[in-house]
């Protein structure tokens, strides 16, 4: 067996050492820059080392940036937490004297309002209804027992009001001859006055712009009837007539009836007057006159009434036919001014 040559091994132990060196200074660097394996391949020269060393600085800087830019922009969770809770109570507290402000502004009217207004509502209780001041058509039906009759109230109403609300110098002019005064509360809606034989209390329940309705109280509190009143017309406060009536034919031909004639009208085309005859007597009357048509009813006896029905005329004034008082009983009719 042949000897392994002593110069072989020498070059052998030389080149390993060489090697064993080399590779510990290509090694050293790249674990003291703690830069990944790829680095450490991508550059071996010294120079090379350096420039990869500035990529990496490039790197985490720009890294770094972005981060900084990030959080500016969005603020960490605790910043932007912080900086909403410090807001919050900022805008509350700037909206709620602002809302309150509105608030105060908007009550101080309504309160105003309601203060000058002159509405009845503050001084009335529930169900009652104040009675305004004016000239009325006032018609009223009710039983005084159980078992009476019925008994109709009709009338001008003139309510004038006095301090505290109370009715004064307040009357009623009663179509069945008479004038009556009337009392009561104005604010509480309440009237009162002595007709046919009886004393008469009278609680107003509703109100319109031209008319007003209530009901008539017994002694007790229970009700005995209604009443309704309603304004009357501007113009129409007893227009005065001469009036002329002659019947033609029937049982009462030849009969005439000549007198002035005092003529209210309301605004919901009720009519009511009176006639005073030549001889003195009081006719009382009543009807309706709509679109210048006008129908009245005139008692010219207890129960008997003669009915007349007519249109208007030139200047205002009226005419036209009569049936009654008796059955057959037909004739015609003027009312001049």
């Amino acid at each position: 067996m042949r000897s392994f040559p002593r110069y072989l091994w020498v070059v052998t132990t030389i080149v390993t050492l060489v090697a064993v060196v080399l590779g510990g200074v290509l090694v050293a660097p790249t674990i003291g820059l703690g830069a990944s394996p790829h680095v450490a391949t991508a550059a071996p020269s010294g120079s090379q080392l350096l420039s990869a060393s500035a990529d990496i600085t490039a790197t985490a800087t720009t890294s770094v940036a972005p981060s900084t830019v990030t959080s500016t922009s969005t603020g960490t969770p605790t910043m932007t937490a912080t900086a909403t809770a410090t807001a919050t109570p900022s805008a509350t507290v700037t909206s709620t004297p602002t809302a309150m402000a509105t608030s105060t502004t908007t009550a101080a009217p309504t309160a105003s309002s309601t203060a000058t207004s002159g509405l009845p509502g503050p001084t009335t209780t529930p169900g009652e209804m104040a009675v305004p001041v004016g000239v009325y058509h006032f018609v009223g039906s009710l039983v005084a027992s159980p078992g009476a009759q019925v008994s109709h109230v009709q009338g001008i109403l003139s309510v004038t009001v006095g301090a505290n609300g109370a009715l004064t110098a307040s009357t009623l002019r009663l179509t069945s001859g008479g004038t009556v005064p009337v009392s009561g509360l104005a604010t509480k809606g309440q009237i009162a006055f002595d007709a046919n034989g009886m004393h008469l209390n009278g609680q107003t329940t509703a109100v319109s712009s031209n008319r007003l309705s209530g009901l008539f109280t017994g002694p007790t509190g229970g009700t005995l009837g209604f009443w309704v009143a309603t304004t009357i017309a501007q113009g129409q406060s007893g227009t005065h007539y001469t009036f002329t009536g002659n019947i033609a034919s029937g049982p009462d031909a030849g009969t005439s009836y000549t007198g002035a004639l005092e003529l209210w009208g309301d605004t919901y085309g009720g009519l009511l007057g009176w006639l005073t005859l030549t001889n003195a007597t009081v006719l009382n009357l009543n009807g309706q006159s709509v679109n210048g048509n006008v129908n009245m009813l005139i008692v010219v006896r207890t129960g008997t009434p003669m009915f007349t029905s007519g249109t208007t005329i030139s200047g205002g004034n009226l005419r036209g036919t009569i049936a009654g008082p008796l059955a057959g009983d037909q004739g015609t009719w003027t009312a001049t001014k």
